[in-house]
């Protein structure tokens, strides 16, 4: 399909299991066939899936200490996937932090690299064994 901007668009909210994200492909896929599509988004220090401590709450008191729990279906608050534990998920990501800060996930860390801020450092994972996405975890701090 190549590089190409796809329309999409966001349903109503199902208060069970929060908004759906549909995206209408460029073109009729064939069956069997396989689609990648890289979508860009953000979300929020309030996710479910999200818990932040205070410096006041580690050990050494200085840096505050960010994990995830998606179980068993908050993943879906952190990233938009089908959040299901039929399907599994390769995925790859990149994550800025302050240079004092180490993050780590439920992938392989590929590259660590100096951020355009010199106070920061931005360090990408790969996951390249499927995964069901309550697997899916991250944890930035001072370790």
């Amino acid at each position: 399909m190549g590089d190409t901007t796809l329309t999409y668009y966001i349903s109503d909210p199902n208060p069970g299991s929060g908004n759906v994200l549909v995206i209408q492909l460029d073109k009729t896929a064939v069956a069997g066939s396989q689609i990648a599509i890289q979508i860009f988004y953000s979300t929020q220090q309030t996710s479910n899936a999200l818990t932040w401590l205070t410096p006041a709450q580690t050990a050494g008191g200085v840096y505050p200490y960010m994990f995830s729990q998606c179980e068993d279906i908050n993943c879906r608050s952190v990233a938009p996937l089908q959040d299901t534990p039929s399907v599994k998920y390769t995925y790859g990501a990149c994550v800025t932090v302050e240079k004092e800060l180490s993050p780590y996930m439920s992938a392989n860390i590929t590259t660590v690299t100096p951020a355009a801020d010199a106070n920061y450092t931005i360090t990408c994972f790969i996951q390249q064994v499927p995964i069901a996405d309550y697997l899916i975890a991250i944890a930035i701090g001072n370790i």
